[in-house]
């Protein structure tokens, strides 16, 4: 079972800091984190800014493969 978003906000997380952007994981499929991924090969792609410590607002931007 699963929840997909495709854009809004996400409630209910933890340990968010507001005004972060948080990017796809290169190491953990599926996790968020707020390091942009910077070796080659890897997707940089944000993916949602911390509103407060437990809500984000997602959105699909930019996702590229870094050279």
């Amino acid at each position: 079972e699963f929840t997909i978003a495709v854009g809004g906000v996400i409630s209910g997380l933890t340990g968010i800091v507001p005004g972060a952007v948080y990017f796809l994981s290169a190491s953990s499929p599926g996790a968020y984190t707020t390091t942009e991924p910077t070796t080659p090969g890897q997707i940089s792609k944000p993916i949602m800014l911390g509103i407060n410590t437990t809500d984000c607002i997602f959105t699909n931007q930019r996702g590229f493969v870094l050279n």
